[in-house]
């Protein structure tokens, strides 16, 4: 009935108590009485709070044949935001901090954060509600509904007060109220521990390219040195009567040694050879201090890599078990996966 909008014709004889004894109007029915009286006719609302309770009127709207009609502004749940009294069955399922569940002389009260809403609609509403304790939220199985659920459709109880997941099955099974939270799922694992260092963290400062051209430039530095130094004594250079002392092996080793830091017994007469030790000397600085930085940064802070960013990637890795609420939308959600 609640699905529909009513219209039921009475003369003014009828009284309304009489005709509706007997009959349940559900609270969220919206049914008018069109009844004439002094000329005019009058809309009335009735609706029952719950089945077997007394029938309420509300004088919705009265129609006059000079003036039209008047109706009220109230909207539905303004004009029933009285439950008289009425008193409730519900269940609820112990998870903290939304619902807490105290047990005193076999009476069990709802704290927590929905039993706060709750104990606050029932001083607003003027309801009562007397709960039990739910082992599970419930889940379809072989076609049938256990748990919370079940005891919904089955009317054992009236309302479930606990954090329930919206799911397509569910939200054909039971009505549900708007959302109070809205929450994402998180996979929680145990905290990974920082691998111990090898030797291959030593190189990870610099990229495979960089280290590359840190090689090319120590074999062309050496090629250049011996290169500038045999032409400067081919040509009559001020080290023209000194003996060779930058052979390309020579000058490979005297390169490695600067982007070693290390200094030298001989300093080169020429400008040139000169100038390959200097560009040696400052390509090493600059080269050693953004490595030290560098690998000091790494070594001091390490980026934990997550072994997943999703489920996906948690059903690929493999090394992992997954524990989930028996019962739940996240485990029928696993389930029918």
């Amino acid at each position: 009935m609640s699905r529909l909008s009513w219209l039921l014709f009475l003369d003014d004889t009828t009284s309304l108590e009489h005709f509706f004894y007997g009959i349940n109007i559900p609270f969220d029915c919206n049914f008018l009485v069109a009844q004439p009286r002094e000329n005019r006719i009058h809309l009335t609302e009735v609706y029952r709070v719950a089945e077997g309770m007394s029938l309420l009127k509300y004088s919705y709207a009265v129609w006059n044949p000079d003036r039209g009609a008047r109706r009220t502004t109230t909207k539905l749940y303004e004009r029933r935001n009285n439950l008289h009294g009425v008193h409730m069955k519900g269940a609820a399922i112990e998870d903290p901090p939304i619902t807490i569940l105290k047990e005193t002389d076999e009476i069990v009260t709802v704290d927590g954060f929905f039993g706060q809403v709750w104990a606050l609609l029932e001083r607003r509403l003027n309801f009562t509600t007397s709960f039990k304790r739910a082992a599970a939220y419930g889940k379809l199985v072989n076609g049938s509904w256990n748990g919370l659920v079940k005891m919904l459709r089955t009317h054992e109880v009236d309302v479930g007060l606990s954090e329930f997941t919206m799911t397509q099955e569910r939200l054909g099974a039971v009505d549900f109220t708007f959302p109070l939270i809205i929450t994402r799922y998180n996979v929680l694992i145990q905290q990974l521990l920082h691998e111990v260092l090898s030797w291959d963290d030593f190189l990870k400062p610099f990229s495979t390219g960089l280290w590359l051209m840190v090689g090319i430039s120590v074999l062309v530095l050496s090629f250049m040195l011996s290169a500038f130094h045999n032409l400067g004594r081919h040509y009559g250079n001020a080290e023209a009567d000194d003996p060779s002392r930058y052979g390309l092996y020579d000058s490979l080793c005297c390169v490695f040694s600067i982007f070693c830091q290390q200094g030298q017994d001989f300093t080169p007469k020429s400008i040139s050879c000169r100038l390959v030790f200097l560009t040696a000397y400052l390509t090493a600085v600059i080269l050693l201090s953004a490595y030290s930085a560098a690998l000091i940064s790494f070594l001091t802070k390490q980026s934990v890599v997550m072994p997943f960013r999703d489920l996906q990637g948690l059903l690929k890795d493999g090394t992992y078990r997954l524990g989930i609420m028996p019962d739940s939308a996240e485990y029928e959600m696993f389930e029918l996966a």
